[in-house]
């Protein structure tokens, strides 16, 4: 695995600024100087960076400007509904396996039956064999004596 597949990435998101209303950007590291900085993920286009430069040249595009300009905070609800979302998904793919097991038991209970039924007619046989006088499979060796 190269670095960076192990980094974690993050959703970068802008901070508000009270005093003007809007959202503005921000360096999203505590310090811009930090090494194997986490890579962050700007939802305008998807663009991953992970230094201070890729950052600032980020940012001056027209895309992120006026991704900024209409941004706003995602909604909780949303969020929820993603999740059910993922859960029924999940759900669903749950179901579908118990479903198989359950199908594949049902199998290998006939399957024993079939096999204890077979058990069970070769005991018989065994039976009327050692009645017979013929050897028995399942006796000791002193009984041959």
């Amino acid at each position: 695995m190269s670095a960076l597949e192990t980094q974690t990435k993050k959703i970068y998101e802008p901070r508000f600024n009270p005093e003007t209303n809007k959202y503005e950007d921000h360096l999203p590291w505590d310090s811009p100087y930090l090494r194997n900085k986490p890579v962050i993920t700007c939802p305008c286009t998807m663009y991953d960076f992970n230094s201070k430069t890729s950052y600032t040249q980020h940012i001056k595009r027209t895309t992120h400007e006026k991704w900024l300009d209409n941004y706003k905070v995602p909604d909780e609800s949303d969020e929820l509904k993603k999740e059910i979302k993922d859960l029924r998904i999940d759900n669903g793919k749950l179901v579908k396996e118990i479903t198989k097991l359950k199908n594949k038991l049902s199998k290998k209970n006939i399957e024993i039956e079939r096999v204890q039924a077979e058990i069970g007619s070769l005991k018989k046989k065994n039976e009327q064999l050692v009645n017979e006088g013929y050897y028995s499979c399942t006796s000791d060796e002193e009984e041959m004596d």
